[in-house]
């Protein structure tokens, strides 16, 4: 529809009608031209031409007219659309006072869902669930498919906004079973999202005494929908799963969600038969290993992530490598080398994080920096733990590089402090000063985020360092700023760990002085060099 003629034809009869003053024909010409700016969005100009039809018709027609209760109807529309909930209840308060109609209306079914949804978003619960139920009265009378759906979704929404999710589970689970018996898959599809979503908050809110009635209402929801004609929707049961997961979790019956797992796996190779069935499969296999990690029985959980890589290695080709499958293969090698790790068998992980980074590699692909950080990372750690700190080096080095070429998480731990710590040490010795200033300086980062006495001995040194690498930069004033913030923090220091530090610094710092020819602050510092050094012998 060409919208700028329709306007155009309607303003030359507002002019022509305007000399003539015929109300009737300016009163429609104003509701069609706030029509056509409903329909381009423009709902600014269609409530002002909405209200101007509304004036004149308040002229001529009575408040129970239909052309009347179009036009307040029209307005309450756009007012919702605006945002403005109150406008729009007030008009579709006055189309229902003054709407002549029978009860099972269509146009009153869809009403009432209006007025329960002004209700409901202006909190008014108790009124919003009046008028949902009204409209899904007359929607079932009427068997209108879509109004039905409309008025079950609404009630569940106003009880998931009271957090009365039991409730609202109840109407999501009509719902499915009114899409059974229309045969209706989409609504059922909508249906079963709701349903979980609320069982969900449902679950999470709930303590543990509803254990065995939340585990039966999924498995209820599981026998009954998750199959129905030989559809399997991967979002759902996937959140079925996890909401399983969370129970087992909560109440520490690992062994049973295993099991139940187990159950699953079982059923799903006999009645699933689509490509989601795949992805289930795999989700499964690792949710018992995820388990079994969280009963702390680290070599079953080891056992059976390698399974999971094992029983899907058919997959391991680039032709049917989906995006879901290569992130399940990563995880799984994390999982596997942060547990040989945990159980101190550090070979082992570190043989399972290089087939990790070799799976990567084969991908030919840049989209898993942070999962090539991880590995090298893992790997690292457990060379220090075999004592082996040259090798130790290398792979933390590489962390350090993928760091700086690309945006990757780093965790705030004293692995990480040291790996910044050794690394830079490494640049320091090769005079790659620049680079050791920024791992000393990322390392210093991680070190403040913690105030206890140790953390802060070990700032001092990052300190210490970084004033060394400005120093042979030949850069004073950085250099003196950074052993000045580290011998703050030992003369505070009531252990005697660190005279010799302490003797070190206040030398550098009187030389420093010194050749700046600065002899007062020379002086100074060389005097507390030299008291240190007696109360040292």
């Amino acid at each position: 529809m060409n919208y700028s003629d329709a306007l155009t034809h309607c303003q030359q009869s507002l002019e022509k009608f305007h000399e003539t003053k015929n109300s009737i024909v300016l009163a429609e010409t104003y509701y069609l031209m706030g029509n056509i700016f409903q329909n381009q969005t423009n709902n600014d100009m269609a409530i002002e031409c909405y209200e101007k039809s509304l004036v004149y018709q308040k002229n001529i027609y009575s408040d129970s007219h239909p052309i009347r209760i179009r036009t307040c109807d029209s307005l309450g529309e756009v007012y919702f659309l605006t945002g403005k909930y109150q406008l729009a209840l007030n008009h579709f308060l006055e189309v229902l006072k003054n709407k002549q109609s029978n009860q099972n209306d269509e146009d009153l079914c869809i009403l009432h869902g209006s007025l329960a949804c002004c209700y409901h978003i202006l909190n008014q619960y108790d009124f919003a669930l009046e008028h949902a139920n009204l409209s899904l009265t007359i929607s079932e009378t009427s068997l209108n498919i879509k109004d039905i759906e409309v008025s079950y979704i609404l009630l569940g929404e106003i009880f998931d906004e009271q957090r009365k999710f039991n409730l609202s589970v109840e109407y999501y689970e009509k719902l499915m079973i009114k899409s059974i018996e229309y045969n209706n898959y989409e609504m059922m599809k909508t249906a079963c999202s709701k349903y979980i979503s609320s069982i969900t908050y449902l679950i999470n809110e709930e303590n543990e005494e509803n254990f065995e009635k939340n585990i039966k209402i999924l498995s209820n929801f599981y026998e009954k929908y998750v199959f129905l004609n030989d559809v399997l929707v991967y979002d759902d049961l996937h959140r079925i799963i996890i909401n399983i997961s969370v129970i087992y979790l909560k109440t520490k019956k690992f062994s049973l969600g295993i099991q139940q797992f187990k159950y699953m796996l079982k059923d799903i190779e006999i009645k699933a038969n689509n490509y989601d069935k795949q992805k289930i499969t795999i989700f499964l296999f690792t949710r018992i290993a995820w388990l079994y990690e969280k009963d702390e029985k680290y070599d079953l959980a080891v056992n059976q992530y390698q399974l999971t890589l094992k029983n899907f290695q058919t997959f391991d080709n680039n032709n049917n490598l989906t995006d879901f499958v290569i992130e399940t293969f990563i995880e799984c090698y994390e999982c596997i080398g942060r547990l040989y790790h945990q159980l101190k068998e550090y070979n082992l992980a570190i043989e399972n994080q290089i087939e990790g980074l070799f799976f990567i590699k084969r991908l030919n692909k840049n989209q898993y920096e942070q999962e090539i950080f991880n590995f090298n990372y893992t790997i690292a750690n457990c060379y220090i733990e075999l004592e082996k700190y040259d090798l130790a080096l290398i792979y933390y080095t590489k962390c350090v590089e993928i760091e700086k070429q690309c945006s990757v998480d780093v965790d705030d731990s004293d692995a990480s402090i040291y790996m910044y710590e050794i690394v830079a040490d490494s640049y320091y010795k090769n005079h790659q000063y620049d680079l050791a200033i920024d791992c000393y300086e990322k390392g210093l980062h991680i070190l403040q985020l913690d105030n206890d006495q140790q953390s802060s001995i070990e700032t001092a040194q990052f300190h210490y360092k970084i004033g060394c690498c400005y120093k042979m930069q030949k850069d004073s004033d950085l250099f003196i700023h950074h052993f000045q913030i580290a011998l703050k923090i030992l003369e505070d220091d009531q252990s005697n760990d660190n005279k010799q530090q302490l003797i070190d610094i206040y030398f550098e710092l009187g030389w420093c002085y010194q050749q700046s020819k600065k002899y007062d602050l020379a002086i100074e510092y060389f005097q507390k060099m030299l008291l240190r050094v007696y109360q040292k012998f």
